[in-house]
């Protein structure tokens, strides 16, 4: 199944989205911990800051979007996960 990307309105720091779900989740956000890229196996480097405009989107009628956390706060609200999701 092929699913959209979406952004959402808001700021945030790398770690910040990840964060948010393992709290969202239940479960001890302060696991997750951001590391520089000294220590990262990434091939690239991440951008320091980067930015997805939608000012395309306002020009074709498209309703702004909501902040990212409501959105991601809505959709755990709404689903209910696994009895098998497990933290260890």
């Amino acid at each position: 199944m092929t699913r959209p990307l979406v952004t959402g309105v808001g700021r945030a720091i790398w770690p910040g989205p990840h964060r948010s779900v393992l709290a969202l989740g239940g479960w001890d956000s302060d696991r997750f911990r951001p590391i520089s890229d000294d220590l990262s196996s990434r091939s690239v480097p991440r951008r320091a800051y980067s930015l997805l405009g939608h000012g395309r989107w306002a020009a074709m009628g498209v309703p702004p979007l909501e902040g990212w956390r409501t959105t991601l706060a809505a959709a755990f609200a709404s689903a209910a996960p696994p009895s098998s999701w497990k933290v260890a």
